[in-house]
Formats: C-alpha cells, sequence, structure tokens
C-alpha cells in the first residue's frame, strides 16, 4: 500500500510538472474509431489489487472517436483535444516510476518511444473524465491507464473482432481484515454450470505449478482424496450435493479451498487462501 501511495504522489508531481511546462502541437486527424482491445496481464506494481475483471465491464463497450482536433466518447464526454509530446522519464516524473511502466509497456509487447504521444484537453474546464483526460497515442492505438492497469483501445479491429474476457467471470476480492491469515475472492460465470465452471478453472491451473495437479474429469457426487508427490500436496474433492463442490488442497505451509456453488443463473467460485 506505500508502494502505491508512493506511486501516486509521484505521478501527482509528474501531472503538475506536465501542466505548467508542456505545450500541445495541434492535431487534426481524419475520422478514426478505437475500439477496446485489451487490459494488461498486469498493474503497474504488479500486486493487482484491483480486481481486473471489473475494468474490462466498465470499458468493453467504450468507443473512441477522434475527428479532426475533437475527441469524442459517445455518452461520457466531447472535447477539443492537442497532442503533447514529452519523454517518458518527464512524463512518468521519476527513474523509478518509468522503469515501472516501462517494464508494463513490455509485457505487453509494448515498445516505449523515446517521446511519448499525450492526448488530453486544449481547455482544461473541457477534460473528459478519468482515465480518458490522457491518452497516450501510439502507432494505432490509445492507452488509457486505470488504476495502474493499461487498457488499449485499437483502431484495427471492428467490434466483432473484440476479444471477450475469457471466461466472462466477475470477481471480487474478499476481506477478512488485517489481522486474518486468509485472502481471497469470489468469481461468478454467468451462464455456466459448475462442470463448465470447473473445466476452465483446471484449463487456467495448467499454469501453476500446484494446481496443475488437480483432477482434469471429476465424477459428480464422487469424492476424492489425492497424495501427490510423496505427501506434498493432498487433494481433497467433497460433494456437498449435485451442484456444490469443495475441493482442498492441503500444502505444508497452509490450505486453499476452493468452493464451487451452481446457481440458477450461473456458477459462483470462492476461492480461500489459508497460510499456517
Amino acid at each position: 500500500m506505500k508502494n502505491r501511495k508512493l506511486l501516486d504522489f509521484l505521478l501527482i508531481i509528474g501531472v503538475v510538472a506536465f501542466s505548467f511546462n508542456s505545450f500541445g502541437k495541434q492535431i487534426n486527424l481524419p475520422e478514426t474509431t478505437y475500439f477496446y482491445s485489451k487490459i494488461s496481464k498486469n498493474d503497474v506494481l504488479h500486486d493487482n489489487s484491483y480486481p481486473r475483471e471489473d475494468l474490462y465491464y466498465l470499458y468493453k463497450d467504450i468507443q473512441i472517436k477522434i475527428i479532426g482536433d475533437t475527441l469524442e466518447i459517445p455518452n461520457v464526454c466531447s472535447t477539443k483535444v492537442h497532442k503533447i509530446e514529452q519523454k517518458p522519464i518527464v512524463y512518468w516524473s521519476s527513474f523509478e516510476t518509468e522503469k515501472l511502466y516501462n517494464t508494463l509497456f513490455n509485457e505487453e509487447n509494448l515498445p516505449v518511444k523515446e517521446q511519448l504521444n499525450i492526448i488530453t484537453a486544449l481547455y482544461t474546464d473541457k477534460i473528459c473524465p478519468q482515465p480518458f483526460d490522457e491518452l497516450i497515442m501510439q502507432d494505432h492505438l490509445l492507452i488509457a491507464i486505470k488504476e495502474g492497469y493499461l487498457i488499449l483501445f485499437s483502431d484495427q479491429i471492428s467490434p466483432s473482432a473484440i476479444e471477450p474476457n475469457k471466461d466472462d467471470s466477475i470477481c471480487k476480492n474478499l476481506n477478512f481484515g488485517d489481522a486474518s491469515y486468509k485472502s481471497g475472492n469470489t468469481c461468478f460465470f454467468p451462464n455456466k454450470q459448475l462442470s463448465a465452471t470447473y473445466e476452465l478453472y483446471w484449463k487456467k491451473a495448467q499454469e501453476d505449478e500446484d494446481k496443475k495437479h488437480l483432477r482434469q474429469i471429476l465424477e459428480p457426487m464422487k469424492n476424492y482424496k489425492d497424495i501427490i508427490e510423496k505427501g506434498y500436496l493432498e487433494i481433497n474433492y467433497h460433494w456437498i450435493n449435485i451442484k456444490e463442490l469443495n475441493v482442498e488442497l492441503l500444502f505444508s505451509g497452509g490450505v486453499t479451498e476452493l468452493i464451487f456453488k451452481q446457481k440458477d443463473d450461473g456458477t459462483e467460485l470462492t476461492t480461500i487462501y489459508n497460510a499456517d
């Protein structure tokens, strides 16, 4: 949290310096529409404390139009804009912040340019709401930044080509209190049965060194107990009923609980991490 507060402070300093020391260039672009493309896998601090899925549902339907020197986001804002060119170190205001964002950009295969092209409002009383108050223009992209994530909009795709969230899940973090040794989240998978939700989770788990040991196929209402690699991991599968499955992964350092609950409109998955 201290790191995030420091980053926020550095960004505020950068914005102040940016406002007083930069002069914009007029832009005059043919009518161009930018559609939502994707959100960066990580945020700039790599703690991913803000639910990435929430950003997807906030911005997946956003279209950004630039016509001449006017930027328009239907039902959001419309304003005259200009372009400001700045070196990354000047824009990010510190070497530390610049390094963090360079890492984030490189992770998304976005080479950091020697000069950043910042699209911002020409008049201070006509600024679009955050994160559209300042947009980085790079190649065929407009890049907004929210909660440390990069939100990419591209003029090279159509709405039909937009890649949806991989599982359409909606997640929120669980709060167990500062003194708790627990952490976790709850994700809802709309219009998916328990079996389909488990299959999605299993596929994602193959990227995890421990969770990859989960069984791929489960027979409904049949409980299992698996001991993995000389007992370093024990996995228990317990059906409460046909629409509720509890999975426990027992490690020497704690327990991970997976609770699948099928409902009328989808399946809820609660993940709880219990540290010893």
